[in-house]
């Protein structure tokens, strides 16, 4: 993108790229010995083409919901189950007495 640009302008597109977010490439760079980096004279910035990923997105199929009542009741000692869910919390924390540990109340 910039080549022979002067310091000014080329800090000003660094940090208007930074700002945008955008990609960069960064060529010729000055590392000082106390690892400080700076752009010089012969610094070269170049956008970095953009590119384009096709992808088709399929929506995952809903997970049957089982109650915990009916995998007791059907499974079979031994038997290995996976569960999964969401932890809702209800209220604030609370610290019962002669402990610093808090708890909630939550449900699934």
């Amino acid at each position: 993108m910039t080549n022979g640009m002067d310091d000014i302008a080329k800090n000003q597109l660094f940090r208007d790229k930074q700002q945008a977010e955008q990609p960069i490439t960064i060529f010729n760079l000055r590392i000082a010995s106390s690892g400080m980096v700076f752009m010089h004279n012969n610094t070269i910035i170049k956008d970095v083409p953009t590119m384009s990923v096709p992808f088709r997105y399929v929506v995952p199929a809903a997970l049957p919901v089982t109650s915990i009542a009916y995998i007791i009741r059907s499974k079979k000692q031994g038997d290995t189950i996976t569960v999964s869910g969401t932890v809702k919390w209800e209220g604030e924390p609370k610290t019962p007495n002669n402990t610093k540990r808090q708890v909630r109340e939550s449900y699934m």
